[in-house]
């Protein structure tokens, strides 16, 4: 069997593959580099992950949210109602301010308990001596205020539906924390 190759058919080859070179060769030699150093890519993008603390993407808050579920991992449930249908409807209209207003109720407990307190590092020390909560439960404590902070004065941050309902569930449970001691105190 013959192959009759005459020199226009070569010319076409060869002008076609150097535009497909001209046109996809850096996407080609990506390819080639990644299947090459793929183990490598992978230890870099690990070691990326354990060093960075937030992203921000379209204007969402994965720190916000990571340090949320991080909270959530640490807490026993202890069967937190949160079905306040206030509470569902600003969530549902302003996920921020809900946070705020979950932070609102822990702190008015704080007043309850320690009406002479006025700063936060007071409470800690309150809390402490007479044994309120455990030292993990006062760091849960401490976070939320922190949490609080960011999204008071941090504008970029943007709060989920489902993060909000997080952050709730924790200041509950430090609220119920806290209403155990005050009603011992009643």
């Amino acid at each position: 069997m013959k192959i009759d190759v005459n020199l226009s058919t070569i010319k076409f080859i060869v002008d076609s593959l150097i535009d497909l070179l001209r046109y996809a060769g850096w996407q080609i030699l990506l390819f080639l580099i990644f299947i090459e150093y793929k183990r490598d890519i992978r230890s870099v993008f690990q070691f990326i992950s354990r060093r960075v603390s937030g992203v921000s993407l379209n204007n969402v808050s994965i720190e916000f949210a990571k340090s949320v579920d991080e909270m959530q991992k640490e807490k026993i449930n202890d069967d937190i109602q949160t079905d306040d249908k206030d509470f569902g409807e600003l969530v549902s209209v302003r996920p921020e301010y809900a946070v705020l207003d979950s932070w609102k109720e822990v702190e008015n407990e704080l007043r309850t308990l320690f009406p002479s307190s006025l700063r936060p590092l007071e409470y800690n020390e309150d809390i402490r001596r007479r044994e309120i909560l455990d030292e993990k439960d006062i760091g849960l404590l401490n976070h939320l205020r922190f949490l609080k902070n960011e999204v008071l004065n941090n504008r970029k941050i943007i709060v989920s539906k489902e993060t909000a309902q997080k952050y709730r569930e924790q200041c509950l449970y430090i609220i119920k924390k806290l209403k155990t001691e005050s009603d011992k105190l009643s």
